[in-house]
């Protein structure tokens, strides 16, 4: 598995914007108070812009028609691909949308252009330890009893505040997006614990784990939780991030679990990890009779 770092202009405008709009209950607080201090008032027309994109991206929310699809491209320009799948309505309000922050964004990557190049520059560097990639992709395609196909990985760098990164896996692009632009380069063994993470959810759980949890469980909710438990209990701080990427122990796995419950269930993927068995029903029973607590 090889990887290539890339830092597009058209991924973080709309990066920018989606966040700034609040469509989506993952929104990143910080990046908005940060952005909103560095690049002063927001005009009259800017905020009804902003209430106009939340409007629109409703529309485009996820699947094949998610509006993120078109930005994450390595050239070209978004408009022209998303012709036959926006409406005309849609897509001429979207372009006005993006004329109107034009100078915002333009200042904000400009300022975070150049860490952008550092951080691409440090990941390109250790995400070519071809010896440690072979050693993480070996137990998780055991845990998910899946081998990846995928030979290049594409990952897109986003703007980020100086205390929260992240990171999401987009299916229908087959890459992966990773908000990291002010994060001290110090802690770049987190970020690639983050890269790891979102690649156990596009290449790995996806195809053995989550149709078994789907068998067992058919509360969405309870589905979506248990996947991340799992990644989470493996990267960015889990039992592979410490192992392999000399990570700090994670204190809590998700904001709906209790931090008290954290050290069982490492316990539990520990044990699959050291006898060298794949994620089964036993290993989602045990997970859910701790969630219980």
């Amino acid at each position: 598995m090889k990887f290539r770092v890339l830092t597009n202009r058209w991924a973080n405008f709309y990066f920018f914007l989606q966040n700034l709009s609040e469509w989506h209950y993952r929104v990143r607080t910080s990046y908005n108070i940060l952005w909103r201090k560095e690049l002063g008032q927001f005009s009259d027309k800017e905020e009804e812009s902003l209430k106009m994109f939340k409007e629109i991206h409703s529309r485009y929310s996820f699947g094949e028609n998610y509006l993120a699809n078109y930005f994450l491209v390595e050239s070209g320009n978004p408009w022209i691909h998303m012709k036959n799948y926006v409406s005309s309505v849609d897509l001429n309000s979207l372009q006005d949308i993006f004329k109107c922050f034009e100078e915002k964004f333009e200042r904000l990557y400009q300022i975070d252009l150049p860490l952008f190049k550092k951080w691409g520059a440090e990941l390109t560097k250790h995400l070519k330890d071809t010896k440690l990639n072979k050693k993480i992709v070996k137990a998780l395609s055991i845990l998910y009893k899946v081998s990846p196909q995928k030979k290049e990985v594409l990952i897109y760098l986003l703007f980020s505040s100086e205390n929260e990164s992240g990171g999401r896996f987009h299916p229908e692009r087959d890459c992966i997006t990773v908000e990291l632009s002010r994060i001290p380069i110090s802690r770049i063994n987190h970020i690639v614990g983050i890269i790891w993470h979102e690649l156990i959810h596009l290449y790995f759980d996806r195809v053995n784990f989550i149709p078994l949890l789907s068998e067992k469980i058919k509360d969405e909710k309870t589905i979506h939780l248990l996947k991340e438990v799992a990644a989470g209990s493996l990267f960015p701080d889990g039992i592979l991030g410490m192992k392999f990427l000399s990570t700090s122990p994670p204190h809590q796995l998700s904001s709906e679990i209790k931090p008290e419950l954290t050290s069982d269930i490492l316990k539990i993927t520990a044990q699959y990890l050291d006898r060298n068995c794949s994620f089964d029903e036993n290993y989602i029973d045990q997970i859910l009779n701790i969630l219980k607590k």
